[in-house]
């Protein structure tokens, strides 16, 4: 084998095998949108989106394991309160640690420093108005409830995100996550919106992924080219033999 095709090969090794290490820490996300809605009344013009990214566990972020972002945006429906919502991660062979820290808000890219109006729970939401509550039997799967006055989500664009940090360890993601989540009325009371969707929409959440795939892609293209060269090189040898 020539260096041009040993160099090749070990290039093509190298760049595959950090993709394996790489890739999986990376952030997955999926999400649910009026076009990919079980039923387009439940959406009611609504987009939900959550992001789950594998973190190091330390002091600072309460020896989590896992940051979630889950994002609630108007996009032409009637003006909503965000009520509750839950996302059923892992299998419930799996237990969610019930500590869950560095929990942030944002209403509309700003900071919302009224995040006591929110709770978080281990569990799954049952959708009803006014909130309800959460079922905790559901362990692999997270809960957050509001009370009081919530904030509002009056226009298109409008979003409300929620941040925080939890642990699962030894955890396997779902392929889908199961989205749950209910917004009151504004006006006249009830549901705004009230989605159930056992299969959300997966998105490329980092180039990375895209890069891998095609570096995958393009090895297996370049399989055959190097076998025509090895080949050839055979073939060169045989026929030295030969002489």
């Amino acid at each position: 084998m020539n260096r041009s095709v040993r160099f090749y090969l070990i290039a093509i090794a190298a760049l595959l095998a950090v993709c394996a290490f790489v890739v999986p820490s990376y952030a997955d996300t999926q999400g649910v949108s009026p076009s990919n809605c079980a039923s387009t009344s439940f959406c009611d013009g609504y987009a939900f989106q959550a992001t789950l990214t594998p973190i190091t566990p330390s002091s600072a972020n309460g020896n989590s394991n896992y940051s979630l972002s889950y994002s609630i945006t108007n996009v032409g429906g009637p003006a909503a309160h965000p009520q509750s919502w839950s996302l059923t991660l892992f299998g419930n062979q799996y237990d969610i640690g019930s500590t869950f820290s560095d929990f942030t808000m944002t209403l509309d890219g700003k900071a919302f420093s009224s995040t006591s109006l929110y709770t978080v729970k281990i569990g799954k939401s049952d959708n009803s108005v006014g909130g309800g509550g959460c079922n905790s039997h559901i362990s692999g799967g997270v809960c957050v409830i509001g009370s009081g006055v919530l904030p509002t989500l009056s226009t298109a664009g409008d979003n409300l995100t929620f941040n925080f940090d939890f642990t699962c360890s030894g955890c396997t993601e779902l392929a889908n996550w199961i989205f749950l989540s209910e917004g009151t009325n504004v006006n006249g009371g009830g549901n705004a919106y009230a989605i159930s969707q056992t299969q959300a929409v997966p998105e490329p959440s980092t180039p990375i992924l895209l890069i891998c795939s095609l570096l995958a892609a393009l090895g297996m293209l370049a399989i055959p080219r190097v076998r025509s060269i090895l080949r050839a090189q055979q073939s060169g040898l045989h026929s030295l033999k030969r002489i």
